[in-house]
């Protein structure tokens, strides 16, 4: 097989031979002219044919025979010869052989693949248009599918470029779609667009024929450069009509087997594609840019990307929605702006340059392990309010900042926060004073001489300086301004990751949330669990003794162990968060390292200290009696059902403040007084011994205040002197003398006494009213007689030896009595009578 240019007249002619030459005269003289030849060769009529530029110029029937000891030349003739010649005079820019005849839809593709290559013009199905100045010069690469008018068909291609592209849904004769590229010699990098997402800077453009329905594009990993593609982020094929993707359609590329691939692709005639993938999200001055929320913003299923807040953000497109992002840049200069009760979680660093601005109960929830990753010299700027009302009332607070290194002041963090923060609120400092009083000047004025803390000793620290250094960890005591719940504004390098503080057994610390998010006060104690297993939170708001003098402060703690907490006086009872700036005390039971870390924080805003719902069953047992003529103090006890074993074993919490008048849980083997005990499942035959003391006489009102995931049929107040049992369906109101009374009083959940009248009979006992006397008969020898009063005042005690006795008692008409009867068998006996 010969393509030989006939010497003088430069005519092509077609040779083959089969002992013999067949030449096929072509007639066409290309001299100076690029031009694509091809010659195609197959047993049967008329399939000897040549082309140029993809028009058929002659065919005919011819013999062929197959060497395999004639050598290949290239640029010369006379293969039968050892010694070449008959030489070729000009120059071939590429030769292409294939072992079979190509069909007409093959010779279509590879021709305009030629043409756009070597910008030639086909005389005959030039379809791929895109290789000219006017269309852009995608002249690389090109690769096509498509059917010819005959009905062979080419369905998968991808020529010489990266791109592959088949399975056209709806195939159908002279449909065809070719798609070239821009850059010859493409390294298929990615660089940063406009739009803040990574493209391809090279870009394919197609012509399209007719409809061959849409495709399937795919690409190996290997031939693009995915080095800086996040393992998460997903790579993206874009179409658009424009050649700046303006407007684009995305069609995620899904991976398998180191091939990305999209499916059911549609393509106009013109379209340009490329692939992108984005790794941030970002803010500038004029919007948001790949988030998944509205306008853009992240939002919670955008927890692979990076978070770019740009310098020329100024904090008028806030942050709209909760979201979780894998990192923070906020450059020199920017501004981020969460909105309220916004959970804005980061998975790994922060590196702030600018500002972040919480607006309201917005929070910040870092979540890696390990110690803080937040660099840079910008600011966090986070409120908290507080519930003091008067200059006397104290409260316990942390900083969720640090204000220099790893430690913080109270000058330098903590703000007057009268303006909350907006985008652009500046809060002034406090002006801290010498006196006692604080005052709602402006700025706000804090005394400093109540300024202390207490960290793993047994007394405070008093009369800090508000430039004092303290840990993370730390908490302080401060008195108001006198503002009714003073807001204030945390200005600082948030706080994020570990944090220890070391206690010694025996000792109390002051500590607090050190984060700029709540914490989860279960998972803070499960961790510390060998140390304590009780915080105490003080509870000042509602003190109103009006009085710098400890000794008469009315304030108290609420109480919180695992899964159940206790108010203070009315107030709200901790159920689990720890809120931002919050401070409580531990007691160490044993010497070791307190552990904080981002395992513990939670997003939370459903109460400004705690608030929390708890699953365990409770009841909350309170206590009110007259202080004075103008003020009632409230005790909350609570009991939880917590299907485990009782005991101390991190189950009961030990009562803070015990006071004059008061009333605790009495948990077995210990001696101190308890606020919360916990017991196992309920049932109706528990009984719950209550120590109450009593400085002078006083009226008790005893009421549930709350049953919380379980409904006893009764609950009972059981005094133990008269077996007389008070229901507390509502509730009910005891005269009670000064002392110290244990185990005189108990909770329990059935009355085992039955009220009589006039007459009451049992197994062992008959009383029977005779006005004047009673008389007592049983079946065994009873050996003791008392009988008490509604209010347990003991009216009659006489000891005794038979089965029988008469007893001679004044008792007023319709009073309420109980008659207590020991029997010779230890039995004790009780009856309540209203007498006649």
């Amino acid at each position: 097989m010969i393509l030989y240019s006939k010497p003088n007249t430069n005519e092509w002619t077609f040779w083959t031979g089969d002992n013999g030459w067949q030449t096929l005269n072509t007639g066409v003289n290309t001299t100076n002219n690029w031009v694509i030849h091809t010659c195609l060769y197959k047993p049967g009529v008329n399939n000897k044919k040549v082309f140029i530029n993809n028009n058929l110029i002659v065919q005919a029937t011819h013999n062929y025979a197959k060497t395999t000891t004639k050598p290949f030349r290239i640029g010369a003739g006379a293969n039968e010869s050892v010694v070449p010649y008959y030489f070729f005079k000009g120059e071939m820019g590429e030769i292409i052989m294939f072992k079979i005849s190509t069909s007409n839809v093959e010779n279509t593709i590879i021709n305009n693949y030629l043409s756009a290559k070597y910008n030639l013009t086909l005389d005959n199905n030039d379809i791929y248009t895109q290789d000219d100045a006017t269309h852009g010069n995608f002249d690389f690469n090109v690769a096509g599918i498509g059917q010819a008018a005959d009905g062979s068909s080419h369905t998968d291609s991808q020529g010489t470029g990266v791109v592959r592209i088949n399975t056209p849904s709806s195939l159908n004769n002279d449909d065809y779609l070719f798609w070239g590229e821009n850059v010859k010699d493409a390294t298929y990098e990615f660089t940063t667009s406009s739009e803040y997402t990574e493209r391809l800077n090279t870009t394919w453009r197609v012509s399209k024929q007719n409809d061959l329905g849409t495709v399937t594009l795919s690409v190996k990993d290997t031939d693009i450069d995915l080095a800086g593609k996040t393992s998460c982020a997903s790579l993206k094929l874009i179409v658009s009509n424009s050649s700046t993707f303006g407007t684009k359609t995305a069609y995620d590329m899904t991976y398998s087997g180191g091939i990305y691939t999209a499916t059911n692709v549609s393509f106009t005639d013109g379209d340009y594609f490329t692939f992108e993938y984005f790794d941030k999200i970002v803010v500038d001055g004029t919007k948001f840019y790949n988030g998944s929320g509205t306008n853009n913003v992240p939002n919670t299923s955008d927890g692979c990307y990076k978070l770019l807040v740009k310098n020329t953000a100024d904090g008028t497109l806030p942050l709209t929605e909760s979201c979780i992002v894998s990192e923070v840049e906020v450059e020199n200069g920017g501004v981020l702006v969460v909105n309220d009760a916004i959970d804005f979680e980061v998975t790994n660093a922060i590196q702030l340059n600018g500002e972040i601005r919480m607006i309201g109960d917005a929070q910040l929830n870092q979540t890696h392990t390990g110690t803080s990753q937040v660099t840079g010299n910008g600011k966090l700027y986070i409120d908290q309010t507080s519930n003091l009302t008067n200059v006397y009332q104290s409260g316990y607070w942390s900083s969720p900042v640090v204000t220099s290194g790893n430690t913080y002041t109270i000058a330098g963090a903590m703000k007057d926060g009268s303006i909350p923060t907006s985008k652009n609120s500046n809060p002034p400092n406090i002006t801290f004073v010498t006196g006692y009083d604080g005052a709602t000047t402006s700025p706000i004025s804090i005394s400093n001489y109540w300024l202390a803390k207490l960290t793993n000793a047994l007394d405070w620290n008093r009369h800090r300086s508000e430039n004092t250094a303290y840990n993370p960890t730390e908490g302080y005591n401060m008195k108001s301004s006198g503002a009714n719940q003073q807001n204030y504004t945390f200005v600082g390098k948030p706080n994020d990751g570990d944090y220890t503080s070391n206690i010694t057994s025996g000792n109390s610390s002051l500590l607090g949330n050190p984060y700029p998010s709540a914490m989860d006060a279960t998972e803070f104690l499960s961790t510390n669990t060998s140390f304590f297993n009780t915080l105490y939170f003080w509870y000042g708001s509602n003190d109103n003794s009006n009085t710098h003098v400890r000794s008469a402060y009315a304030g108290g703690y609420a109480t919180y162990l695992v899964g159940v907490g206790t108010a203070y006086n009315g107030g709200t009872a901790p159920n689990g968060i720890i809120a931002v700036g919050q401070g409580f005390f531990v007691d160490a039971t044993a010497t070791g390292t307190i552990v904080f870390n981002n395992n513990h924080r939670i997003y939370d805003t459903t109460g400004h200290l705690y608030a929390r719902p708890t699953v365990l069953p409770i009841l909350r047992l309170g206590l009110d009696f007259e202080v004075s003529a103008t003020e009632t103090f409230h005790r909350q006890l609570a009991l939880a059902f917590r299907g485990d074993l009782r005991g101390l074993d991190n189950h009961d919490a030990p009562m803070y403040d015990f006071r004059p008048t008061d009333f605790s849980v009495i948990v077995e083997n210990q001696t101190s007084d308890y606020v919360i005990t916990g017991e196992p499942n309920f049932n109706d035959n528990l009984e719950i011994p209550l120590h109450i003391k009593l400085d002078q006489q006083r009226e008790l009102s005893f009421k549930v205040d709350a049953l919380e995931n379980f409904t006893p049929s009764n609950v009972y107040l059981k005094d133990n002197n008269t077996s007389m049992y008070y229901d507390l369906a509502n509730p009910i109101a005891i005269n009670v003398d000064a002392g110290d009374y244990h185990n005189r009083f108990s909770i329990t959940f059935r009355n085992s006494v039955a009220a009589i009248n006039d007459i009451t009979k049992d197994n062992y006992v008959t009383i029977i009213d005779n006005v004047d006397y009673l008389t007592l008969n049983s079946n065994l020898s009873i050996k003791q007689i008392s009988i008490y009063n509604t209010l347990g005042q003991e009216l009659v005690n006489k000891s005794n030896n038979s089965s029988q006795l008469n007893l001679a008692v004044k008792l007023a008409k319709n009073s309420v009595v109980f008659v207590k009867v020991k029997l010779e068998n230890g039995e004790v006996i009780t009856k309540k009578m209203v007498k006649r």
